[in-house]
């Protein structure tokens, strides 16, 4: 996998008068925004009403009724990611997954890594205590399994500065963090795909330019 070999250009750290092309963190929407009112009228119920029948509610923690289903909150249109970018980051998840795998089960590492944090982090503390207590008791099960998000952001990147930048858009997804998730939520990755898919069928029928997302298989 190619790597940049700059320590400066690939942060937008960069001198604006030594650009030759113009850069940017974010990519165009492929539809004319902002939507006309009467758009939005029309697509936000329905894309809330798709969102609760297809699997994306929840309960509200705070007013709890059985009775009341929420939708989970979401974008009403997916944000443009460059392909080359969005590739990269699928070849490099599955070595951040052995990472995190690896990690999660070295004890020293664990031990060295978190003893000044739960000294001052009640919830970190109460974390490192079950675990504790658990590794003491000693562990049952054979298969762990950890349900883990990574956190990736583009970032502007001085175009021809590296391996990387040799084309447009000059941009380089950066993983910036790693996060646990709850297995009830695990089903909100591939539902968003489907309401953007319903989305972007809805809008292509009010015929208001623009182009097709090309959505992820997730």
């Amino acid at each position: 996998m190619a790597v940049c070999s700059s320590s400066t250009c690939c942060d937008g750290n960069f001198d604006e008068k030594e650009k030759n092309v113009s850069t940017t963190s974010f990519l165009e929407s492929c539809i004319p925004l902002p939507l006309p009112q009467e758009i939005l009228d029309d697509i936000v119920p329905k894309a809330k009403d798709f969102a609760v029948l297809h699997g994306a509610g929840m309960r509200h923690k705070a007013k709890y009724d059985p009775d009341t289903l929420y939708f989970a909150p979401f974008l009403l249109l997916p944000s443009a990611f460059p392909r080359r970018e969005f590739d990269r980051v699928v070849k490099l998840q599955p070595l951040i997954n052995v990472l995190m795998h690896k990690i999660a089960h070295d004890h020293e590492f664990l031990k060295s890594a978190l003893e000044k944090t739960i000294q001052v982090d009640d919830f970190t503390a109460r974390l490192w205590d079950i675990y504790t207590k658990v590794r003491e008791e000693g562990v049952t099960q054979e298969v762990s399994l950890g349900l883990v998000r990574s956190d990736v952001m583009l970032t502007k990147c001085q175009a021809g500065c590296c391996e990387l930048c040799q084309t447009p858009p000059y941009v380089t997804g950066h993983q910036v963090e790693v996060n646990t998730i709850a297995s009830g939520f695990g089903h909100l990755g591939p539902v968003s795909g489907s309401i953007h898919r319903y989305i972007q069928g809805v809008i292509y029928c009010q015929k208001i330019g623009g182009h097709r997302f090309h959505l992820t298989l997730n």
